[in-house]
């Protein structure tokens, strides 16, 4: 991650941190690609922090999206459990098959 805050001509990093009462509660990283698509890319939250606090992070970020014009908000595909409840379509990340040999 400490490469990917080097200035590139194609990524622009953003960082974003969450204090709540003087306390350090989050910290975020998201990637611009080619000034529209915003990657939610990866969080730190400590382990004592409000349960509310992912939710804002996801706010936030979106927020920040939007701040700097881009027009894409790819939140990846893993399952965080809040992607349904703002209307996002769940696709699974891969599946297995079971062939009639009993084999996968």
């Amino acid at each position: 991650f400490r490469d990917l805050l080097k200035p590139h001509a194609t990524f622009q990093a953003r960082l974003l941190t969450f204090s709540i009462g003087g306390k350090k509660q989050a910290v975020t990283m998201g990637l611009i690609y080619n000034k529209k698509t915003y990657a939610s890319v990866n969080r730190g939250i400590d382990p004592t922090a409000d349960k509310n606090v992912r939710e804002y992070i996801h706010v936030k970020k979106v927020a920040d999206a939007l701040k700097q014009g881009c027009s894409l908000f790819d939140a990846f595909v893993g399952d965080y459990g809040w992607k349904e409840r703002w209307g996002c379509q769940k696709i699974p990340q891969h599946s297995f098959l079971l062939s009639s040999s009993g084999q996968t």
